[in-house]
C-alpha cells in the first residue's frame, strides 16, 4: 500500500525522493490503518508514546525518519532526565520550547476543578488507540487526559468513565503516560491493576474517583487535554 501511495503521489510531484513523502494534510498520513499527522515540516508523524510530544515521525520523514517530533516541529535534543520533574509527562516550564506556549484548539475549555489546562470531550464510544491519535492531532501540545491529582481526576470522570493517557503496552507493569514518562498519579481501584485478559490500558471510574485496567478495545469516551 505504501509503494502505491508513494508512486501515486510521485507522478503528482508530491515526493522529494524514493524515502521522503512530503504530505499536505493530515488525511494523506495513514498507516496500518492508524491516522497520523501531517507536520509543519510536511512530513508525517504517527503516534507513539514513547515520544515526549506521543508522536514519531514515520519511515519516509527523510532525515526526521523515525525521530520523535518535537515540540516545535524539529527532532527534541532530550528526554526528561527525573519524572519529579515533569508534569504529565512534559519538560519543566523552563526547558519547554517556544511552541509549548502555542494556543490551544478553539474547541478546548476549562473543566471545572480540573487546573490551568484545557480539554475537549470525546462523547463517542472508542478504544483507547483510537481516543489517543485523535487526540494527538490536535497538536503538539494536545494528548488523551492525564489525571495528575485527585482534583483533575474527579473532573474528569464528572459525566461518567472515561479513558486516561495511561497504558504499560511498552512494558508489562511499568506504566507510562502517553507523554512518555512513567505515571506517578494512580489511584487504582479494589484488586487493580488486575490485568485480567491482558489489559494494557487504563481508564477512570465516575463512582469511585480510581482507576482500573480494562482491554485497549473496550469501546468508552474520553477527554482530551491541552497545554495552553
Amino acid at each position: 500500500m505504501v509503494k502505491w501511495i508513494l508512486a501515486a503521489l510521485l507522478a503528482g510531484g508530491c515526493v522529494r525522493s524514493a524515502t521522503t513523502f512530503e504530505c499536505a494534510s493530515a488525511d494523506q498520513c495513514m498507516r496500518d490503518g492508524v491516522q497520523g499527522r501531517c507536520e509543519a515540516v510536511s512530513l508525517c508523524s504517527f503516534p507513539d508514546p514513547s515520544c515526549v510530544t506521543g508522536m514519531r515521525f514515520g519511515d519516509y520523514a527523510g532525515g526526521y525518519a523515525n525521530q520523535c517530533v518535537g515540540d516545535d516541529n524539529e527532532l527534541p535534543d532530550a528526554r526528561p532526565t527525573s519524572d519529579a520533574a515533569v508534569t504529565d509527562g512534559a519538560l519543566p516550564d523552563s526547558s519547554m520550547p517556544d511552541a509549548a506556549s502555542s494556543a490551544c484548539p478553539t474547541s478546548y475549555t476549562a473543566l471545572p476543578g480540573a487546573g490551568a489546562h484545557l480539554y475537549r470531550k470525546v462523547t463517542t464510544n472508542a478504544g483507547w488507540s483510537s481516543h489517543m491519535t485523535a487526540c494527538a492531532i490536535d497538536g503538539s501540545n494536545a494528548y488523551l487526559a492525564i489525571p495528575d491529582n485527585p482534583s483533575e481526576l474527579a473532573a474528569l470522570v464528572a459525566d461518567g468513565d472515561v479513558w486516561v493517557g495511561i497504558s504499560d503496552s511498552t512494558t508489562e507493569g511499568t506504566y507510562q503516560t502517553v507523554r512518555g514518562a512513567i505515571a506517578t498519579f494512580l489511584p487504582w481501584g479494589p484488586s487493580e491493576p488486575d490485568n485480567n485478559g491482558n489489559q494494557d490500558c487504563v481508564g477512570a471510574l465516575q463512582a469511585s474517583s480510581k482507576i482500573e485496567t480494562l482491554a485497549c478495545t473496550t469501546m468508552r469516551p474520553a477527554l482530551c487535554e491541552c497545554e495552553p
